[in-house]
């Protein structure tokens, strides 16, 4: 699942409990997955004592872990290192249409065709270059990020060439929703913009 963190030092545990058929307990066994069987969901037990009831259950000792809230867990940010991981992105925005937070990290220098629709969450450019490559067209709210609502946007560098005959042109965020909480720190933009709008471009 998206955004899901599994810590691994959190132990995985198989507990069988045998019982006679007045409901007593006969034996209890535990077992500790190791990351092998965890990983392949996939556990081998003998079951060898006649004439009882086993009830099996699998469960995670929280207690093996140091991580116990998830305001405690560290956000997980969408690694980008290619155009392809950039799309993977949009994708994921996309998906949520601004309902919830979609976290991403850049951790190369890209070159990318498309925008971020409706975006919400936290954008970590690392400081690496993110160079938008766009034709001429009639597109509003052209931008790397298309439109923002409650946003981060930190550490990132834009370059490249956008133009369009429409509205909103810009070499960061197209445009910001009303009442958007928007924070943009240590971002730089050297892209080359231009409108062919008639008039008020924004």
């Amino acid at each position: 699942r998206d955004n899901a963190v599994w810590d691994k030092r959190a132990a995985l545990k198989l507990r069988v409990v045998s019982t006679n058929r007045e409901g007593a307990v006969v034996d209890s066994m535990e077992y500790t997955l190791t990351a092998d069987e965890r990983n392949d969901r996939y556990k081998i037990v003998n079951l060898t004592r006649p004439c009882v009831d086993y009830q099996i259950e699998v469960y995670v000792d929280r207690g093996t872990s140091p991580i116990h809230l998830y305001n405690e867990i560290e956000p997980y940010y969408f690694p980008i290192r290619t155009e392809a991981d950039w799309n993977a992105f949009r994708q994921k925005v996309a998906d949520s249409q601004g309902l919830y937070d979609v976290n991403a990290r850049l951790y190369a220098d890209i070159s990318v065709s498309k925008g971020v629709g409706v975006y919400r969450g936290c954008f970590d450019g690392n400081g690496h270059t993110l160079t938008m490559v766009e034709e001429q067209g009639a597109t509003s709210y052209l931008a790397p990020f298309e439109q923002v609502k409650d946003a981060t946007i930190r550490n990132l560098r834009t370059t490249g060439s956008l133009a369009s005959s429409e509205k909103n042109v810009s070499g960061l965020v197209g445009w910001v929703h009303e009442n958007g909480n928007v924070l943009i720190e240590n971002c730089r933009s050297s892209a080359g913009i231009k409108s062919f709008v008639d008039g008020d471009a924004t």
